[in-house]
């Protein structure tokens, strides 16, 4: 899609205006009249509707890599919603069983003897495991969901550098058809005598319009350039943080379940006549 159709689709009133006053001071040698620019439009909406897409321009390697990065944002916010809905789960589940200790301990009081003891102990081993999963939660917020956070942040930022190189390919794009445009007007004033003394200001148009095809393509490579390098960088890096998340998150879960079934398992062992 043209620059000039996005912006008359998509942008307010406002901006439009801003944009179109902008765009008319920028080119104060030509006289583009309301019907030229609806013809413009026109041209443009041709072009989209004709199914026409810049991005069909790009290597087929780029578009995977594109598509690659549409699905690893999806996965990893998933990743990172269901993440934080499990510690606020297990954040709970630790303040409840405190309170189950906390019953114990009050039931066994209601007791005597040996039945006392054992759900005062039974009591004080859930809160000492409520405050291991409570640590629990606060070291996978730290190491597994910020970090997550982290990830979809870079994401966002390769994002948005491909959209530079969207909107740099789109540049292209667009000069191209308003050169062969400025090619054909130049075609027919040279083939008509009548209209001989406009030659030189649609050449000069066409001069202009050259030029900033020439700026918009060493802008578009220079972009290409930088993501070839960069991306490469960010795919390792990207792929060593996700190996220590896993890790970090596997070795806690595991950490807090040996070290329960240790707290239970002494328990047990401790409980003589009652079982808990």
């Amino acid at each position: 899609m043209s620059t000039d159709l996005q912006l008359f689709l998509e942008a307010s009133e406002e901006v439009w205006l801003t944009e179109t006053k902008y765009a008319m001071a920028m080119t104060k040698k030509k006289s583009h009249s309301p019907m030229q620019l609806i013809r413009g439009w026109q041209e443009s909406a041709k072009a989209f509707i004709s199914g026409r897409k810049d991005e069909e321009l790009e290597p087929e390697e780029y578009l995977k890599l594109k598509q690659y990065i549409n699905e690893l944002e999806g996965h990893l916010g998933e990743l990172h919603r269901q993440s934080a809905r499990v510690l606020k789960k297990q954040l709970s589940h630790a303040k409840a069983l405190n309170d189950v200790g906390t019953g114990m301990i009050l039931l066994g009081e209601c007791e005597s003897g040996e039945l006392t003891e054992s759900f005062r102990r039974a009591g004080d081993k859930a809160a000492e495991i409520s405050k291991a999963s409570q640590k629990l939660v606060t070291e996978l917020h730290a190491n597994f969901e910020q970090p997550l956070k982290g990830l979809l942040q870079s994401v966002d930022s390769v994002k948005a550098v491909m959209n530079d190189r969207s909107d740099a390919l789109a540049r292209i794009s667009h000069l191209e058809s308003s050169i062969n445009a400025k090619k054909l007007r130049l075609g027919k004033l040279r083939a008509d005598p009548l209209k001989s003394d406009r030659v030189p200001q649609c050449q000069r148009e066409l001069e202009d319009l050259t030029q900033l095809l020439s700026e918009a393509n060493e802008q578009y490579q220079l972009i290409v350039e930088r993501m070839r390098s960069e991306i490469a960088r960010w795919q390792k890096e990207k792929s060593t943080d996700l190996q220590q998340l896993l890790k970090e998150f596997a070795t806690s879960n595991a950490k807090l379940a040996k070290y329960s079934a240790g707290v239970w398992e002494s328990l047990s062992m401790g409980t003589q006549s009652h079982e808990i």
